[in-house]
């Protein structure tokens, strides 16, 4: 394994030893100004470069067990230190799994995954490693109870002339205990994961909106209902959202009838709870699906590449069709002030 990496990817995020060095995972190398297109592999490069890492990977998972029963035959029937090149070849195997899992992780994002998300949105950076800033989550203020932020697969660009960033998230509500002899046990309950974007708006709102999904859950995994301070013509969205704000008109300026019924409709069918915030010049949408987007964990993702590309695609759908319906609101993008 390389040490002393310390510098990223422009294009894939993978660390490297020297800045503006060529990546070996994407291909890509910096420009003057730092930035790098995407590695844009051929499908065929791109699939020889999975598979040469794909077996390093099986062959060192498969060598750990191997290695450690080995140690353990060694230790029974030799002198003890006979188990210490089979317990360091074991530890080399399990270093060797973990560097080529990762650098297999960032090669689909680096060389499907941007390129996928470079047919639905105008991508200026893409990174595998970032998410959105965790102060930008925390002023949205939409999700309760959560202190620590973790993420992937940073994006940030223009969608129909509109700027945006977006990532996954995972927020979590980590807490120390100090165990019954002293020693410091982490619980960590998820309060969030899925994708976050926000959007800057053409105009500025006064008074902030929230909206949340109106079920809550308690610790003891039952529900309860969230106080919502507007209660709107369509009985199935008042059931499902709670809308949150201290001006009614910005709620009836920004839910349309037919945002509402788009909202309620797609929210079934996505099986998932979603949380809108619209704050300033900025729409935050968080919709919490309680996994990663565009993780291709499986051997088949990457035999069929295309078909690879268009399950990334789909798995914004979603948002996009959100922001689809918000572009069509003048309150927030018409071009009149």
């Amino acid at each position: 394994m390389e040490i002393g990496i310390r510098y990223p990817c422009p294009s894939c995020g993978w660390p490297l030893k020297e800045k503006g060095m060529r990546c070996p995972v994407c291909g890509a190398a910096a420009g003057p100004d730092g930035e790098a297109a995407a590695s844009r592999l051929s499908d065929k490069e791109f699939a020889a470069r999975v598979r040469s890492t794909r077996l390093i990977v099986t062959l060192s998972r498969v060598l750990i067990p191997v290695c450690v029963v080995a140690a353990l035959i060694a230790y029974a029937f030799r002198p003890w230190y006979a188990a210490i090149p089979f317990l360091l070849a074991a530890i080399f195997c399990v270093v060797l799994s973990l560097y080529y899992g990762s650098r297999m992780k960032y090669l689909v994002a680096a060389n499907v995954v941007r390129d996928a998300l470079g047919e639905v949105f105008d991508v200026e950076a893409y990174h595998h490693n970032r998410h959105i800033n965790p102060s930008m989550i925390e002023e949205a203020d939409l999700i309760p109870r959560w202190n620590e932020c973790r993420g992937s697969d940073y994006v940030r660009g223009n969608y129909r002339g509109v700027r945006f960033a977006f990532s996954d998230v995972k927020l979590e509500n980590v807490k120390k205990n100090t165990g019954g002899d002293s020693s410091i046990v982490n619980t960590s309950i998820t309060q969030f994961q899925g994708q976050w974007i926000v959007l800057d708006t053409k105009k500025a709102l006064e008074h902030p909106l929230r909206l949340r999904e109106r079920e809550e859950r308690k610790r003891s995994g039952n529900y309860k209902k969230t106080y919502s301070d507007v209660e709107t013509e369509n009985e199935a969205f008042n059931a499902k959202f709670a809308i949150l704000t201290q001006d009614p008109h910005t709620a009836f300026y920004i839910l349309t009838p037919h945002f509402m019924e788009t909202i309620v409709r797609l929210d079934e069918r996505a099986n998932a709870r979603t949380y809108m915030c619209f704050m300033g010049r900025q729409v935050h949408i968080a919709v919490d699906t309680r996994r990663d987007s565009f993780e291709a964990g499986r051997s088949a993702d990457t035999k069929d590449i295309p078909a690879l590309r268009e399950r990334i695609k789909g798995e914004i759908w979603y948002i996009m069709t959100i922001i689809d319906e918000l572009l069509q609101n003048e309150s927030l993008f018409g071009e009149k002030f």
